[in-house]
């Protein structure tokens, strides 16, 4: 039996073994943690899906958004904003709709209000820099840049 087992040894060529320990380097060196057993899961249970009919009613808005269809999006979102006419984040959306279709004046106006409605909303800060930028008002696009950065500097 040890004469089979020493004829039919596998031998290591240098490069496998190479790229063995290169590949054990990297995962220690990394710092990336081991793959660990499947474990059960202890997370949330998943979100529940919108209840109210005004969820649904932006989550359509949302989906058309998604789906490119820029025009009835917006329309959804101002039937929205007849209910809530200071909501900073449907206000984003519409400017975002509105800088889809390259409308950007318009767009503007509706991130401008979103900024209004909350002055920390770095998400409405910084599409506006973008307009400005687009519109090459490359100061204005700095300064509102650096305001969004300042509202939120970790995004």
């Amino acid at each position: 039996m040890n004469e089979f087992r020493q004829h039919h040894r596998r031998k290591w060529s240098p490069v496998l073994v190479i790229l063995a320990a290169f590949i054990l380097q990297l995962l220690f060196a990394s710092g990336a943690p081991l793959p660990a057993a499947p474990q059960e899961s202890t997370q949330e249970p998943p979100a529940q899906p919108p209840k109210t009919p005004r969820e649904i009613a932006e989550l359509r808005a949302d989906i058309m958004m998604a789906r490119k269809l820029y025009s009835d999006a917006i329309e959804a979102y101002e039937e929205l904003l007849k209910k809530e006419p200071k909501n900073a984040e449907l206000l984003n959306k519409v400017g975002v709709g509105y800088s889809n279709l390259t409308k950007l004046d318009k767009a503007k106006k509706y991130y401008e209000r979103a900024i209004k409605a909350d002055a920390k909303y770095a998400s409405a800060l910084n599409n506006l820099g973008t307009v400005h930028f687009y519109q090459k008002r490359f100061k204005r696009a700095i300064k509102v840049y650096d305001r969004a950065i300042a509202v939120k500097p970790d995004s």
